[in-house]
């Protein structure tokens, strides 16, 4: 699929942008990475339909793929939460970690 900027925005469709977001998605992105993606190019649309570029914005249409979970974070090991600790030690936010 080409990126969204070899498409001309006047000619851009919520299915265009429906792919994009799904390849995303497949490709293992969080659901939160993809819906910042879909808000930043939103966000940018709305200028372009504010100023006659567009007749409407494309990814406000566009539907939010399924995201598979991303898996967490391992928590630390005692040795290195130990490690965290220390370096922390003496520090502005020590009461934080």
């Amino acid at each position: 699929m080409p990126a969204l900027g070899a498409i001309q925005l006047a000619k851009l469709t919520p299915e265009q942008v429906d792919r994009f977001l799904a390849s995303k998605a497949k490709a293992g992105l969080s659901r939160s990475y993809v819906g910042r993606m879909r808000t930043v190019l939103a966000d940018a649309l709305s200028h372009a339909e504010a100023r006659g570029l567009v007749l409407r914005n494309a990814a406000k249409l566009a539907v939010m793929p399924k995201c598979e979970p991303t898996a967490g974070r391992p928590p630390l090991a005692a040795a290195e939460a130990r490690a965290l600790l220390d370096a922390a030690a003496g520090e502005r936010l020590e009461a934080l970690i």
